[in-house]
């Protein structure tokens, strides 16, 4: 049994539009320069009536503000293309989550971090799914040092992203303390766990399908480039499937690091940001970056697809220079059946020098995308080692849900003052946690991409060179009481170079020598033992 069973070449893919994508919102989706404010106990309208209201109220509205100066501050929807983003509208008095609660029926959760809360949700109207990101918007502010308008750059960004390969965003819905982000729902996991699925149910993943979501990632990098667009947090947690069908679309998420440049010349400002192992060598440097960036981590995730670990392994210091010194590993075993073709792509994606790194437009020309090149034989070995990977991405989550856990916070937090915690203390606790309380507020098996890194579980400090638990940004926190979840956070992809390094070839081989000697992890281990007893 194949994997596909008429393998759709990836160019026919790109003039599919995702099914109800713009028949899913209660208002129109076309531009409207002024912002309409709906109380919370109105009715859903369909479009054509708030299109003939736009129309007959228009008049009105800008004889209304050459009267008086407008209340309504200035939002990034006033920057977008005519014809571009959802509605936006902005609630006054704190009323934004009972005009989303009107509208929209909360139904599971999917995800909890400190600031940001992902649901299901289905609309009152339609019946329709949709995932609702709500980002509490002074948390946000007092954590991450950023303002309001700086979490609306987010929605300017995915507004403007009217594409099949981009989860959609259909509405909005904005106040003083919430903002609610309404998405188009996506049926399918994360990449690598519907990989590992498919193949479970019998079907092949060889070269051939991996070029096809390789290729799909390229188009879609190529599409947001051409919009000054920098993802810079690409990674298999933010790479959805579109369904749980064999022809399933990607569709790209997580943009919430996302930044559009002033010019197609321009760089984004120096500084770390990202998750650590997907961060592109200019990065690590601190120095100023542009658009390159992403076509270092499409290297990466390539590199996941053909062998099914990570290039660049071990403590994040010794991470970092692994990226800086592009140094990756393509023998053994497993590399012995790959092709040489993509061998070549991956190492025109992994350049350590941006000038030299390939762009999205030269790699769509590769020979690997070709329909005849790439092997069409069962990678079994791969596969295996995306469920070990897989597995420790899970466990990551429980881990860090396990700091966003209330009884977590009621061990570690006293009712007047937040308790200072050393790494002696935390870590202990940490192990000690049952399995019943670090999956109070999300399981591993509620979370999409299973992934630890998510920007939102942890607080991120600035310029850090020593995180592993979530994606480095802006913003001044005092993290010594998760201190430790970093310490077994960092021990988890040490003890992976254990497992699956092979011995005697070379630079696996130094990684395995630098984690056998460590004695932190060493001293990590024994903590663990002694909470066993």
């Amino acid at each position: 049994m194949f994997f596909f069973s008429a393998f759709v070449p990836p160019n026919e893919l790109c003039c599919v539009r995702p099914m109800d994508v713009l028949n899913t919102t209660t208002t129109t989706t076309t531009i409207c320069n002024s912002i309409t404010v709906l109380s919370p106990n109105e009715e859903p309208k369909c479009q054509c009536e708030i299109i003939m209201e736009q129309q007959q109220q228009q008049q009105q509205q800008q004889q209304q503000q050459q009267q008086q100066p407008s209340t309504s501050r200035s939002t990034p929807v006033d920057l977008l293309p005519i014809g571009s983003p959802p509605p936006l509208r902005i609630v006054p008095d704190g009323q934004e989550t009972a005009l989303l609660t009107h509208h929209y029926q909360i139904c599971d959760l999917i995800e909890k971090g400190p600031i940001c809360t992902v649901y299901r949700a289905l609309h009152r109207s339609t019946g329709r799914s949709h995932t609702v990101k709500s980002l509490d918007l002074k948390r946000f502010c007092a954590i991450s040092g950023l303002s309001q308008e700086d979490a609306e750059k987010e929605v300017e960004i995915c507004a403007s992203l009217k594409h099949p390969y981009f989860v959609q965003l259909n509405d909005v819905i904005s106040g003083t303390n919430a903002l609610h982000m309404v998405f188009e729902w996506v049926d399918g996991d994360d990449l690598c766990f519907e990989i590992v699925r498919r193949a479970a149910a019998g079907f092949i993943y060889s070269e051939a399908v991996a070029s096809h979501y390789t290729r799909q990632l390229v188009e879609a990098v190529r599409y947001m480039h051409s919009l000054d667009i920098v993802h810079r947090d690409i990674r298999p947690h933010n790479l959805l499937l579109a369904n749980k069908e064999n022809n399933a679309a990607l569709k790209v998420r997580g943009l919430a690091l996302a930044h559009r440049l002033r010019s197609d010349t321009a760089n984004c400002p120096a500084g770390r940001i990202g998750v650590p192992q997907f961060m592109a060598p200019e990065i690590v440097a601190g120095k100023e970056y542009g658009k390159a960036v992403d076509m270092w981590s499409v290297g990466v995730i390539l590199y996941v697809l053909l062998c099914g670990q990570m290039p660049f392994v071990g403590k994040p210091g010794d991470v970092f220079q692994q990226i800086s010194g592009g140094h990756y590993s393509m023998s053994g075993p497993i590399w012995a059946s790959i092709s040489d073709t993509a061998k070549d792509l991956l190492r025109q994606l992994l350049c350590v020098d941006p000038n030299k790194r390939t762009t999205p437009e030269k790699c769509l020309r590769h020979d690997w995308f070709k329909k005849s090149v790439p092997p069409r034989v069962h990678l079994g070995d791969t596969i295996e080692n995306i469920r070990r990977f897989n597995a420790r991405r899970r466990l990551k989550s429980n881990i860090v849900s396990s700091v966003n856990n209330a009884r977590l916070n009621n061990t570690f937090t006293s009712t007047t003052t937040t308790t200072t915690i050393s790494n002696s203390n935390l870590v202990p606790k940490l192990l000690a946690l049952s399995p019943s309380s670090s999956s109070s507020y999300f399981g591993a098996q509620s979370l999409p991409g299973g992934d630890s890194c998510d920007f939102e579980c942890l607080p991120p400090p600035i310029n850090s060179s020593n995180n592993d638990g979530g994606a480095i940004a802006g913003g001044q926190q005092n993290r010594t009481e998760i201190a430790g979840v970093e310490r077994v956070l960092t021990s988890l992809d040490q003890i992976s170079v254990l497992t699956d390094c092979v011995a005697g070839v070379q630079h696996q081989q130094q990684l395995l020598d630098q984690a056998l000697n460590d004695r932190e992890l060493h001293q990590l281990l024994l903590v663990s033992q002694l909470t066993k007893k």
